[in-house]
């Protein structure tokens, strides 16, 4: 189904990523697609079509326009923002957020998406405001999984985040950026340099959000289903009892993926920003992560869900000594 067609229906009203995904499905299993000159010029006879799969799809000549028109400024965006796009039914979107609740029914997204489908992704995430040792911690977790040919997914944020997308660059790895935004502005504005290397060195940005959307309080908690879910196993850096990297804990566990948390020694596990850290150990719901042979059984297992055959070096001593070396001071 043309991916255009699926991004009209979403401007439609009352038409989210389920309805959407409804509707392209069975048109597709009758047969029917349209290109973009049907689609612009005939709206109402491409949604003719879809009523014949269900009767509740009818819709005014008003919202039919409304939603025209906001295609048509979609498609403007993407050409001006240089953003590409692509629709779930489409060989290039990543077949692991079909398995997911509420799968988005279309990405935008910036440089080579193949990252997150041919080969295998761990997120890396964790707070904002991490211990200078966190923040190290993120970075050697980074250069590791770059060392062992697994993409590391995180959402560019200051922190953990950060650490973990420049640890991968560091060593050469690939790594992608899962926006809460439209592709148009880069988000905090301090990692626009960062976003611009991601894509230099063969990342990729991408988001479910059209460029020139602005980010909401609510789309970072949608973002972080799409960290989880483009991934095979979640690793928290640093975390607190409370905030964004226990929404993306909660929607791995879902998701059924892998989760595992940095165990920081007793000194490290009573920050502030590490408490999550202890809480998830504790609770049975996070692997302890403290060794080399810990990080490469928890790849292994992501590998193993992921049903990935390739295969990475193994993580270089100098990353081991930059994760594991005797804890520094706060």
């Amino acid at each position: 189904m043309n991916k255009n067609f699926i991004l009209f229906l979403l401007g439609l009203p009352k038409i989210g990523n389920v309805s959407a995904r409804k509707i392209a499905s069975c048109l597709d299993s009758h047969g029917v697609a349209f290109d973009d000159r049907t689609l612009l010029s005939a709206p109402e006879a491409c949604l003719k079509e879809a009523a014949r799969c269900n009767p509740k799809y009818v819709f005014s000549h008003a919202e039919i326009e409304a939603a025209k028109a906001n295609l048509t400024e979609i498609m403007e965006a993407c050409v001006a923002y240089r953003v590409s796009s692509v629709g779930f039914t489409d060989a290039a979107f990543p077949k692991q957020l079909n398995d997911i609740q509420n799968p988005p029914a279309c990405l935008f997204y910036q440089g080579a998406l193949s990252i997150v489908s041919r080969q295998t992704g761990i997120a890396v995430v964790g707070t904002r405001t991490p211990t200078k040792h966190g923040y190290k911690i993120g970075e050697g977790i980074g250069e590791m999984l770059a060392d062992a040919g697994v993409t590391v997914v995180s959402g560019l944020a200051t922190g953990c985040d950060t650490a973990g997308h420049k640890g991968c660059l560091k060593h050469g790895g690939k790594t992608a950026a899962v926006m809460a935004e439209g592709l148009h502005t880069i988000y905090p504005e301090s990692n626009k340099g960062l976003a611009e290397e991601i894509l230099e060195k063969g990342g990729c940005l991408l988001s479910e959000y059209a460029p020139g959307k602005n980010a909401y309080k609510t789309n970072f908690v949608q973002r972080d289903r799409l960290q989880s879910g483009l991934s095979s196993g979640v690793i928290v850096i640093e975390t607190g009892i409370v905030g964004g990297t226990m929404h993306t804990v909660q929607f791995a566990l879902k998701q059924g993926r892998l989760v595992g948390a940095y165990r920081h020694d007793e000194k490290f596990a009573r920050c502030e920003q590490a408490k999550g850290n202890a809480s998830l150990i504790s609770s049975g719901q996070a692997l302890p992560l403290r060794t080399r042979k810990d990080l490469e059984a928890f790849i292994a297992g992501c590998r193993s869900k992921n049903g990935a055959a390739e295969t990475g070096t193994a993580p270089s001593a100098c990353a081991q000594m930059t994760l594991f070396e005797t804890e520094a001071t706060l």
